[in-house]
């Protein structure tokens, strides 16, 4: 055949590279900005839940809370949704609120598709055993 393929350097959007070798900003540069920074939130807040003395623990739970809980509203994917309701099941536990307590691992267990998060769930369920 005299029809030839496109050289691999050509992208399927028609932009150009800079020499630099980085991409040319396109729309999905913003979204990647702000999953990082949610993930940087994420993480911050897991690590003061995690530092949390005994004596601190429900003070932290309780700050910690609503901000896990935007989180929900402000990431896109079930994946990184799935890790913050995870995430809640303990802090409602440590303020006493059963209900939203099971409502978190209810919900985790719906979500879970990787092993790893099938697994999660399957610790938080030996461990709250009253949600089911």
């Amino acid at each position: 055949g005299s029809q030839s393929t496109a050289p691999a350097s050509s992208s399927p959007t028609g932009a150009e590279r800079p020499a630099s070798g980085n991409a040319v900003p396109t729309a999905a540069a913003e979204p990647d900005a702000a999953h990082a920074a949610l993930e940087r939130e994420f993480n911050a807040i897991k690590a003061r839940l995690f530092a949390a003395s005994e004596a601190e623990q429900e003070t932290v739970a309780r700050a910690e809370i609503p901000k896990l809980e935007s989180l929900l509203t402000r990431y896109q994917s079930d994946t990184d949704k799935f890790w913050v309701y995870e995430k809640l099941v303990l802090p409602y536990a440590i303020v006493g609120d059963e209900v939203k307590t099971c409502s978190a691992l209810r919900t985790a267990n719906r979500m879970a598709a990787s092993t790893q998060q099938v697994e999660a769930v399957m610790r938080l369920k030996s461990a709250f055993s009253n949600c089911l």
